[in-house]
């Protein structure tokens, strides 16, 4: 190692190395760097050559320009001057460190000689010292040739690049003028198939068209079609409710009107049996209330009440005040009050009796017949709600709203059966009333010379009124004989029962007020 740096000797490397770029170019280059650093390292470019390893010439007439023809060769360019002013910055601390390596072989030589001489006379301490510093000097010189041989290496690889540089450059070139005589020919072909691509297209543009007005056609005509549909289903629902209205208003009459009807009434639940009990007990406690005068009792007229169902056009603001007007009505006009008589006995001849039912019963047509076409206008209302109701079902998507509406539907439907119930009941009493009234036209009257009788009230809940005649005998077995009632009786107590009924079946949720 001493002998590759030694003073004497110039670097191996140093003086074998000749850049491939421009021969002669790093030419007595250590003479002119330490004659002037500012000078370059950089020659003229000669414009008739253009490859600088080849002799190679071109004419003046096409010089070559040094300058880069686009931005990869300027940048190549860039690139490689960036290189040379590393590899003579390199090249001058090579220098420097040769001439470094150069005073340190001196001082080496000195110090061995100084060393020989002293030898002798330094301590084990100094020899330390001194083999401590060659130690040093050694590393140094390790460390400086490793450094050259890392600078030899970033020398070879900056040739590999320059090389590699050219040949992507000639390749560039090249591909550039293939590009260019492919475009001119595919220019000079591909115009043809422009040409065809776009009178397909256009065709391709017309069929479209056509296709997208006849598919609109269509559309339009299938929108309009589920428009008629949509109609007619809901035409169709509305008559199919209209008729299931009408089914379940015809069943209800029916129900209402047939026997049967009344056979039912005796399984209801248990709560309606109370409710007609507690009625009863009402009743039987009124029957057993002193008697008052018939002739000053008062008679229900209905257009007196203040809030019967159909009566009322305005709202009713003193709620209180009408309940208990309707109640102390009610209470006036009790069916055992029109049977009873006075408590010291009133007598009075059976023909008088039939006389005064056929006449209170003349008398009450007029309320029975507006009652029944309030109570018609209200099972008609009913009805309409039971049509509509039965639309917002079927247009009902929600199924807890279809099930709110099912179960109003079917309070609906048990008032709609309550409410032909009492029809069935007011017409029922209406037809016993004008069958009296046709017996009693029919049955002529004769004198009666029986004995006065005597009227006892029942105290049954039913308000039967039951007639007792007394005859007077003589003898020890005299008693009371009961006789047995006649037609006119039994027709007057029939009706007693019928207006019995019709009070009974009344209930709360029949009276409504708007």
């Amino acid at each position: 190692m001493a002998s590759l740096y030694s003073p004497t000797r110039p670097s191996a490397a140093y003086s074998s190395y000749r850049s491939p770029l421009r021969p002669g170019m790093y030419t007595n280059y250590r003479d002119r760097s330490m004659v002037d650093d500012t000078s370059t390292v950089h020659g003229e470019y000669p414009p008739t050559r253009p490859f600088i390893n080849t002799d190679y010439t071109r004419s003046p007439a096409k010089p070559v320009s040094a300058l880069p023809e686009n931005d990869r060769q300027g940048s190549v360019m860039g690139a490689l001057k960036s290189l040379q002013d590393k590899i003579r910055k390199l090249e001058l601390e090579r220098c420097m460190a040769e001439g470094n390596l150069k005073n340190l072989a001196s001082e080496t030589s000195r110090y061995r000689d100084m060393l020989q001489r002293e030898q002798m006379t330094q301590d084990a301490a100094t020899a330390t010292a001194v083999s401590r510093q060659s130690q040093e000097l050694e590393s140094q010189l390790t460390a400086a040739e490793s450094r050259c041989n890392l600078l030899e290496k970033q020398l070879e690889y900056m040739r590999k690049m320059v090389q590699n540089a050219e040949k992507d450059k000639e390749m560039a070139v090249h591909r550039h003028t293939m590009l260019d005589r492919r475009k001119e020919e595919d220019l000079q072909a591909g115009l043809q198939s422009q040409l065809d691509k776009i009178a397909e297209l256009e065709r391709e543009h017309l069929r479209l068209t056509a296709t997208q007005s006849l598919a609109e056609n269509k559309i339009r005509g299938l929108e309009e079609r589920l428009q008629e549909e949509q109609h007619q289903r809901k035409l169709i629902q509305e008559r199919a409710a209209e008729l299931q209205t009408a089914a379940e208003t015809n069943r209800i009459l029916l129900e209402a009107v047939s026997p049967q009807h009344s056979r039912a009434e005796d399984h209801k639940p248990t709560a309606k049996r109370k409710k007609k009990k507690t009625t009863a007990k009402k009743s039987t406690a009124s029957s057993q209330k002193p008697p008052v005068d018939p002739t000053n009792h008062y008679r229900l007229n209905l257009n007196e009440i203040p809030f019967v169902a159909g009566k009322a056009v305005t709202p009713s603001h003193a709620l209180g005040a009408n309940v208990q007007q309707v109640l102390s009505l009610m209470k006036k006009h009790n069916p055992s009050l029109c049977a009873a008589a006075r408590k010291n006995g009133l007598v009075r001849r059976s023909t008088a009796s039939a006389s005064s039912a056929y006449t209170g019963s003349s008398s009450e047509e007029g309320d029975l017949a507006e009652l029944m076409v309030q109570l018609q206008d209200e099972f008609a209302q009913m009805s309409f709600e039971h049509q509509e109701l039965l639309k917002q079902i079927n247009e009902a998507r929600d199924y807890r709203l279809r099930e709110d509406l099912e179960r109003e539907l079917d309070h609906l439907v048990a008032r709609m059966e309550a409410k032909g119930d009492q029809i069935a009941r007011l017409k029922k009493h209406q037809e016993n009333l004008q069958e009296l009234r046709l017996k009693k036209k029919k049955k002529k009257p004769r004198p009666q010379s029986a004995p006065p009788s005597q009227y006892t009230t029942n105290g049954s809940s039913s308000g039967e009124v039951q007639v007792t005649t007394t005859i007077k005998t003589k003898g020890h077995g005299a008693g009371k004989i009961h006789a047995v009632p006649t037609a006119g009786t039994r027709a007057a107590l029939n009706l007693l029962k019928d207006m019995r009924k019709l009070q009974t079946s009344l209930r709360k949720d029949d009276l409504s007020w708007e």
